[in-house]
């Protein structure tokens, strides 16, 4: 049932629900007729098969027709719900009839198991057709999100504007004391800032022995011997 199309399990349900609309409308009519023939147990009778569980036929055949004109899951659910209580209903019925009209016991069965039969089969329909149309909805939502999703990411928007006017109003909530400023006072205040260190340089600069001085005298140069070398007269022995 899985495999079947949406369009094959539409008429699959609406096919059934046709078959189960007429086994209603059967038992309906031979309970109505038996009540009128002996009052007594048949208007009894015809109470127990609506009221137990209650109004689970007539709920199903009215939200039948609506739920396959309009392809409501929720309004499905509860078409599938009410459709398996029917089972439960023709089940009461038929121990109602086996107490109260024995001698159509054999109807009785094969009115059982046409109706339950019927009823299974529309029940098992109704889910795959509700799994179909959710199914759907998610595919058509996931589709409609990755469309939008592509269409974001392929935009391309101008930000040179955007950024031109992020910061003119970033300039334009500025104080008027933080836009403008004083060259002159800037200057004077790096000087004031520099001239001392500046002179604290140049001293240590005239502590330093000039160039001249330190190559005429270099602090590590070598102790050179002065004293000449004596000459040594070979010996004539």
């Amino acid at each position: 049932m899985g495999s079947f199309t949406p369009s094959t399990c539409l008429l699959l349900f609406v096919v059934l629900f046709v078959a189960d609309l007429m086994v209603f409308s059967l038992v309906g009519t031979l309970l109505y007729v038996a009540a009128h023939t002996e009052p007594n147990p048949g208007w009894f009778v015809v109470a127990l098969w609506l009221m137990v569980p209650p109004f689970t036929q007539v709920v199903a055949a009215i939200t039948g027709p609506m739920f396959a004109i309009n392809e409501d899951p929720r309004l499905g659910r509860l078409f599938a719900a009410v459709t398996a209580l029917g089972i439960a209903n023709s089940f009461v019925l038929l121990l109602a009839s086996f107490y109260f009209y024995r001698g159509s016991w054999h109807f009785d069965i094969l009115e059982f198991v046409v109706a339950c039969g019927v009823k299974m089969c529309l029940f098992v329909v109704a889910n795959v057709h509700i799994s179909n149309l959710e199914i759907a909805h998610d595919l058509g939502f996931m589709e409609s999100s990755s469309a939008a999703q592509a269409d974001f990411f392929e935009r391309k928007p101008d930000r040179t504007d955007d950024e031109h006017g992020r910061l003119d109003r970033s300039a334009a909530s500025l104080p008027d004391s933080s836009r403008s400023f004083d060259v002159a006072a800037l200057d004077d205040t790096l000087l004031a800032h520099i001239q001392p260190l500046w002179d604290t340089v140049g001293i240590e600069a005239s502590k330093m022995p000039s160039e001249t001085s330190l190559s005429s005298n270099p602090p590590f140069a070598p102790q050179r011997n002065q004293s000449k070398a004596k000459t040594y007269v070979p010996s004539p022995f």
